[in-house]
């Protein structure tokens, strides 16, 4: 199994726990409200005890002392990455009913981390977190350090991470959802580099003013239309922009824009992009705004964004380009894969960190 690099310590022992339902072995469950248990990401908290999210990249982690640990969920048909004292364990592939999936089981008795992290989209449906399930004599531990730095992506699909396990540009049809894996993006891996928590707001196919595949230009629903949701999937829920606050932002959009015909005219993108633009530097007047040019679609984009950064007049707000991507790094759909994502990350980090300390 592989060792990954993971943003979770493991503390001093405390105790939580109860007895749950009524499963055969004598077990012990943390409620999803203990205050053992890490979250990361954009989650509708409205139910203490059934938390709601939709966002690619949401974390969950918590640090026990026991033998045995179980997840449940009860989900549209996601799938987790899981990581068990930092290696990673087999993927979570979610059923629609309520239902409990075994992480970990005849562990030693010391201390043990789990992490457990949502590969898939918003497309994928809505996952709702019941609650861990320990063997009876197990202990929580405090829960795991975040870091203090934070990171917000605003996205497509090469921010969620759309087939980037993908065996090449061909992927076998309906396979799309087992390769997606945002913790393997190149905004993931940025993160960790830059030792920072993350959200992403980030939809496959999203545009700033026109979506992939549509033919109405401006569309209805382009990605800054769900900027302000808690859940993509819930219209009704209004993210709270003062509970947490990035110091980065990073935008990478404009592909789904001008990737096929009918193509927004100039200004009508420039002033699409302003606006959200607008929008963050409105919730995050501080932050470091950085605009993603690349890795898939080349001019006119990068000079469109040098323009629109000129338009804004921000002195926080920068370009960045990423490099093209060769067809041998490629995963589903002309979709950078894994290997392609590191170099993104390794790119967007060298820049970001050069630009941040003038």
């Amino acid at each position: 199994m592989e060792k990954i690099l993971l943003l979770a310590v493991i503390g001093a022992a405390a105790f939580a726990g109860g007895i749950f339902y009524g499963f055969k072995n004598a077990v012990r469950t943390v409620l999803p409200s203990d205050p053992g248990i890490s979250y990361i990401g954009r989650i509708d908290f409205t139910d203490k005890n059934a938390p709601k999210f939709d966002w690619p990249g949401i974390e969950i982690a918590l640090n026990f002392e026991g033998s045995y640990c179980a997840v449940l969920l009860e989900d549209g048909a996601n799938h987790y990455n899981v990581f068990v004292d930092g290696t990673r364990m087999p993927v979570i592939t979610a059923d629609a009913k309520i239902k409990k999936y075994v992480i970990a089981k005849n562990l030693n008795r010391g201390a043990h981390s789990v992490i457990i992290t949502k590969r898939t989209e918003t497309y994928d449906g809505v996952g709702i977190f019941k609650g861990f399930i320990l063997d009876k004599k197990a202990k929580v531990l405090p829960p795991p350090v975040k870091p203090a730095k934070k990171i917000e992506f605003i996205g497509d699909s090469l921010t969620v991470g759309y087939g980037i396990e993908g065996p090449s540009v061909t992927c076998e049809e309906g396979s799309e959802k087992k390769y997606k894996n945002n913790f393997l993006s190149f905004a993931s891996i940025t993160s960790r580099v830059l030792g920072a928590q993350a959200h992403m707001i980030a939809i496959s196919g999203r545009g700033v003013v026109k979506n992939y595949g549509e033919s109405k230009i401006p569309t209805d629903k382009p990605i800054g239309y769900y900027y302000k949701k808690t859940l993509m999937n819930i219209d009704t829920s209004e993210w709270d922009f003062k509970s947490w606050i990035p110091e980065i932002v990073v935008i990478n959009l404009g592909t789904n824009d001008l990737s096929t015909e009918p193509k927004p005219d100039r200004e009508l993108f420039e002033k699409g992009y302003l606006s959200i633009l607008n929008t963050v530097r409105g919730y995050y007047p501080q932050a470091d705004i950085f605009c993603v040019a690349g890795p898939v679609m080349g001019e006119p984009l990068p000079e469109y964004i040098k323009n629109i950064i000129k338009r804004f007049k921000d002195k926080k707000t920068y370009f960045v380009t990423l490099s093209s991507v060769p067809q041998e790094l490629m995963g589903c759909d002309w979709h950078p894969n894994v290997e392609a994502n590191r170099k993104m990350a390794e790119e967007l980090v060298k820049q970001i960190n050069e630009k941040l300390k003038k």
